[in-house]
């Protein structure tokens, strides 16, 4: 993990310094983004991250809102979104007891959501549903009720050795991870921008976010997920495929290497 950090430290300052000729320090604001990542990460090996759930909600809402406001100039609509995200996030820990099956064949955990898309997208086209932003609030509204039921009915019924739920309990956890990865790295990196008073640096914050949860969800997620399903059931079934070194040769080369 620590060679990862100081890879993508590095990489980060050496590929935007030419590309966006910072000319403040951006060390503290790529820091800033990194400790966010770690600090979810940690959540997560503590099985502690109802809070980090909600606050990447949060974030992502409150980014939303911004851009309706800013991009599109619709104050009222702006405003709207806050005030029914402020409603449901009252009630967020209350409402996360719903039983899916896969990641968008099932009720989403706020309704409300959709019907505002549905609203927005009359005003100003089906567009909208193309939005980085707009993909990943309606995958994590499908995701959230799965991720915090990992012994829940949304499992597929049938022998141990012919289903493998850990898979589709990834096909949850990872794009959820990977959410709050970035708006936590995002926010946290433009935070420490604006406090440089350097608004350039905002966006290098989307590259560095980009990046970090790029890594999360090949590397860190899946294998946290697997864990806490693990942990979350009595049985578990590994398929030959997510298995390494099957062969005689394949255990030598590991061996020479």
């Amino acid at each position: 993990m620590r060679t990862i950090l100081i890879l993508l430290s590095v990489m980060f300052m050496s590929a935007n310094a030419t590309a966006t000729q910072v000319t403040v320090d951006d060390s503290d604001a790529l820091q800033a983004a990194i400790d966010a990542r770690n600090t979810f990460v940690r959540a997560l090996l503590t099985r502690d991250f109802t809070e980090s759930a909600h606050l990447g909600m949060d974030l992502a809402m409150h980014e939303f809102a911004r851009q309706i406001r800013e991009e599109q100039g619709d104050l009222a609509l702006s405003r709207e979104l806050l005030t029914k995200w402020n409603r449901s996030s009252m009630g967020f820990y209350q409402t996360l007891g719903l039983a899916p099956t896969d990641l968008g064949d099932h009720d989403p955990l706020f309704p409300w959501i959709n019907q505002f898309l549905g609203k927005m997208s009359s005003k100003y086209g089906t567009i909208i549903y193309t939005l980085p932003i707009v993909k990943d609030i309606l995958m994590v509204n499908y995701a959230l009720p799965v991720v915090f039921k990992p012994r829940g009915g949304w499992q597929t019924d049938g022998r141990v050795e012919d289903v493998d739920n850990r898979i589709e309990y990834r096909k949850h956890f990872i794009p959820f991870a990977n959410f709050v990865t970035y708006y936590a790295a995002l926010i946290g990196c433009r935070v420490v921008a604006d406090r440089q008073g350097a608004p350039q640096l905002k966006r290098m914050c989307s590259k560095a976010a980009d990046k970090l949860r790029f890594v999360m969800g090949r590397y860190i997620a899946p294998k946290i997920s697997d864990w806490i399903f693990r942990a979350s059931n009595d049985r578990f079934y590994l398929g030959e495929e997510s298995l390494r070194l099957n062969t005689v040769e394949e255990l030598r080369r590991a061996i020479q290497e």
